[in-house]
């Protein structure tokens, strides 16, 4: 089976991503995701520091999601434009909320991505200007639009020309930033952590003053960890299980994009499924304690990995991220693909970052427990210890891992 599967990725999809595959034994399908933990078509069982690449925060098939899910499907009232959907009015209110009422303009999208673009023509359409300031080192995803932002030239540049008007600098140079904004400027567009590129975070009030600079011009500020203009989120917010993404703005930079019924007539952006996955996984922060176990496993996490660097300086650099989303930086791609290779074979799944191959990027699903932590900090260590041996991959076959 999954050599067929593999076969039809070469011959339809991507064969560069089978390759990759391939090198990282991953080559083969899933049979069953659960929490933390995935089951391979091989019998492997693997604890997830991936987790769809940051998709599934509530771990795989979130059990109360489903059940939503299901009961919506059983109802059989998927029924979408022209008519108004409750969930979707339900699901607006309640992201509003969460900015404690400052950003209570809300689009529904269907990815991240599209949210860029989205907030991109917000920009354009609230100021009248069209320059854009992004950071070097910034990635947005793979529309035209969020490429334009993209501040890693090797992954935008095959797409040239992409919009003009858009400036790169320095992520956490404020004076840079200051530099660059002007009374041409549409929008500031920054990430609070850099995932990409090894979960790299800017200096303490960098955003604070990216906000007084965006104040100064004029401007809107987008994706920001103070009070942002516009916010954009996606990826797990629909715990994985169905795509979606969101915008919420200030009202203030509403009001010609309220009359363009275009921003918000997308066919499949706000539909009733995405919407009710949203709702049941902000019920999972508001009804559970996960939030505070995540600072738990993130403590220990960070703890242990700093403990790692310390011990293994002849691989390691640096430690860099928040919460439960770090890079762990070694001090060539080498090291860090036998290091990430090794830690597979043992049973945790890890990854290099999308961006930058010296980084191995840990983003356990919020629900991740110190114990599971621990397994893979023992991995990790088990993993280096090989590679610092310059033995490489260790060629074992995976025992599995404790689910209880």
């Amino acid at each position: 089976m999954s050599e067929s599967v593999l076969q039809a990725y070469r011959t339809h999809i991507s064969s560069n991503y089978a390759d990759f595959l391939e090198r990282m034994d991953l080559a083969c399908t899933v049979e069953e995701a659960r929490g933390t933990i995935i089951r391979d078509s091989r019998g492997r069982s693997f604890i997830d520091f991936i987790a769809g690449y940051g998709v599934f925060n509530f771990g795989h098939n979130p059990s109360d999601v489903v059940r939503a899910l299901c009961a919506e499907l059983e109802a059989a009232p998927l029924w979408n434009r022209p008519f108004l959907q409750a969930p979707a009015a339900r699901l607006a209110e309640r992201l509003a909320a969460l900015t404690g009422g400052a950003l209570d303009r809300v689009l529904l999208c269907s990815t991240g991505a599209e949210t860029v673009d989205s907030a991109i023509k917000l920009a354009r359409l609230s100021t009248r200007r069209t320059e854009i300031v992004a950071a070097q080192g910034g990635f947005h995803g793979f529309t035209l639009g969020a490429l334009s932002l993209c501040g890693i030239p090797i992954h935008a540049r095959p797409y040239e020309p992409l919009l003009p008007d858009v400036t790169h600098v320095a992520f956490g140079d404020a004076q840079a930033l200051a530099a660059a904004v002007s009374a041409r400027t549409a929008a500031v567009v920054l990430e609070p952590v850099q995932a990409e590129i090894g979960a790299e975070t800017p200096p303490a009030g960098y955003l604070a003053e990216a906000r007084a600079i965006c104040d100064a011009a004029g401007a809107l500020l987008i994706e920001e960890g103070v009070m942002p203009d516009v916010l954009l989120v996606g990826k797990s917010l629909g715990s994985g299980i169905v795509p979606i993404g969101a915008m919420l703005a200030h009202r203030r930079t509403w009001g010609r994009v309220g009359l363009t019924f275009t921003m918000s007539a997308s066919s499949f952006s706000g539909n009733r499924l995405a919407c009710i996955a949203a709702l049941a996984t902000l019920d999972q922060i508001d009804r559970t304690d996960v939030l505070e176990r995540a600072r738990e496993s993130a403590a220990v996490l960070r703890a242990g990995l700093e403990d790692l660097r310390t011990t293994h300086a002849d691989l390691l650099d640096r430690v860099t991220g928040r919460g439960l989303l770090v890079g762990l930086h070694f001090h060539t791609p080498q090291m860090s693909s036998d290091v990430a290779r090794t830690a597979i074979q043992r049973g945790l799944l890890v990854a290099t970052a999308f961006c930058n191959n010296r980084c191995i990027l840990l983003e356990p699903p919020l629900t991740i427990t110190v114990a599971e932590v621990g397994q893979a900090l023992h991995v990790l260590r088990e993993a280096c210890d090989a590679t610092g041996r310059g033995s490489g991959p260790i060629p074992v076959s995976n025992p599995g891992v404790a689910t209880g």
